[in-house]
Parts: structure tokens; C-alpha cells; sequence
């Protein structure tokens, strides 16, 4: 009946801007330069700082950082004694470079976007907890991402692109990282790509067919989503648990009695290696 349409619940669609300009083209592309080449930095100082003398010439000249000139990293390390300094450096520039961008980005939400201070807050900390948790654990932003926006009352198909676009942002920025650090396998990171490509490629126009063609209701999208986000918990977990065996195991076993603890001891030794 049109009496229960009014009433229903509607998505939460704020009147934000959602066309990207250049402008956010080139502060985005800034941010993720600055970050990327803090990182970068931080890692290489510190790797030349510990080098020993047969792989000091190396490590303090990384093709990577030929930008900051032959043998300056070096002198700057071992003759001037600024690891420390660079290293706080790197840190603390892109760190007030995101949180300038946030805070300008928030304050035309609020003025210009309709939106309130709270929302920002709410908004702003689900992102940095993602973050911290991100960098802790590995696990994907994606995993949070979308059933917070699900949660705050937007629509699917909005959810899964800006989570899409969050995590494009940040793995972006982890992956050039790594890249520039010699620290990836570039064969098997061509096979994973090539295969999530794909993948990402079916999983949104499948989320395009079901909307659009099939008429799906939101409950069935988010079911598909919410199925992703369980698949991706278990897989996490999986992955976070011999770490967290291995690191408290130890202290698990120090608080039992003595003597079941010498019989945990004595099985865990005579065990087989796997």
C-alpha cells in the first residue's frame, strides 16, 4: 500500500559529492606518494643502520631511493648520526599528511555535504580501527568495510563499491611498499592477481544482474555479502591461529598445575614432527 511505502526505512543517502574531480584525483595521488615514500624510507634507513660492512654499500644504496642521491643515506646514517631523525621523519609526514587530508575532506562533508559531526566520528573511527587492525593481523579491510555500511543503512551495491574503493586505497599503498622493499614474489603475486581480477570482475556484475535483472531484494545482496565477510572471518582466523598458539602457548601452559603441566610438556615433546 502507498501508506506503508512512506513509512518504510529508507537507505541513508547522504548529499555528499559523489562525482570525483581532478582535484581529489591529485590530493589522493599526493597522500599515497607521501605514504608510500615515508614507508619506504623508514625501511631502508633502518636496513642500512644494521647492515654490516660487506652489504653496507648495498643496502644503503637501494635502487629504490635513487631519488635521494648516491651515498646520502650512508652519510646520513653512519657519518651523521640521523637514523633516528629520518626514521621519526618518515613517520610523522605522512601521518599529518592523511590527517590533514581527513580533516579537510570532513570539514566540506560537514559544510557543504549535510553532514553531521557524529556521523564523521563514526565514520572516521570505524576507518582508523580498520586500519590498526589491518596492520595487525593482515586481514582485509573489506572484511569490515562493507557490513559497517551495510549497518549504517546503505545500499548493497553502494556498500561493496566503497569498500572496494577503501581497500584499493590502502592495499595500494601496502602493496608499492612491499614492492619497493624486495619484498614480494612477484610470480606468485601475477598468478593471485590474475586470478582475483577475474574474480572481482564476475562478483560485481553478478551483484549488478541480481539487482537490476533479477530484481533482488537488498536482503538477498546482503546475504551474499554477509557469506563473503564469513568466508573471509574463517580464513582469517585460520591464519591467526598458530600464530596465537605459538605466542601463548607457553604462558597457557604456565598456568596449569604442575602436574598436568608435565604431562603436556612430556606429550609435546614426544610428539611427531608434522
Amino acid at each position: 500500500p502507498p501508506a506503508a511505502a512512506e513509512t518504510a526505512p529508507q537507505p541513508v543517502v547522504h548529499a555528499s559529492k559523489h562525482a570525483l574531480a581532478w582535484w581529489d584525483v591529485a590530493v589522493l595521488t599526493f597522500m599515497l606518494m607521501v605514504v608510500i615514500a615515508g614507508g619506504m624510507l623508514r625501511f631502508h634507513t633502518s636496513r642500512c643502520a644494521r647492515s654490516p660492512m660487506k652489504l653496507r654499500d648495498e643496502y644503503c644504496n637501494h635502487r629504490a631511493m635513487f631519488w635521494f642521491g648516491d651515498g646520502t643515506l650512508e652519510h646520513l646514517v653512519f657519518t651523521r648520526r640521523y637514523a633516528e631523525h629520518i626514521a621519526a621523519f618518515a613517520m610523522a609526514v605522512p601521518l599529518l599528511t592523511c590527517a590533514l587530508v581527513g580533516v579537510s575532506y570532513s570539514t566540506t562533508l560537514v559544510t557543504h555535504g549535510g553532514w553531521q559531526p557524529k556521523g564523521i566520528a563514526v565514520y572516521g573511527g570505524m576507518a582508523l580501527s580498520t586500519g590498526v587492525l589491518s596492520g595487525l593481523l593482515g586481514i582485509g579491510g573489506g572484511l569490515i568495510f562493507s557490513p559497517f555500511f551495510l549497518l549504517m543503512g546503505q545500499l548493497p551495491s553502494v556498500a561493496v563499491a566503497s569498500s572496494s574503493t577503501c581497500v584499493l586505497i590502502t592495499s595500494s599503498s601496502t602493496a608499492l611498499q612491499f614492492l619497493l622493499t624486495d619484498r614480494v614474489i612477484m610470480s606468485l603475486t601475477l598468478l593471485f592477481g590474475a586470478i582475483n581480477l577475474v574474480a572481482s570482475y564476475i562478483g560485481t556484475k553478478l551483484v549488478h544482474w541480481l539487482q537490476d535483472k533479477m530484481k533482488a531484494r537488498k536482503s538477498i545482496i546482503s546475504g551474499i555479502v554477509a557469506f563473503g565477510v564469513l568466508i573471509s572471518t574463517v580464513l582469517a582466523l585460520v591464519k591467526l591461529w598458530p600464530k596465537l598458539e605459538a605466542r601463548f602457548g607457553q604462558i597457557m601452559i604456565m598456568q596449569v598445575s604442575p602436574t598436568k603441566r608435565g604431562d603436556i610438556v612430556q606429550y609435546l615433546t614426544t610428539m611427531p614432527p608434522s
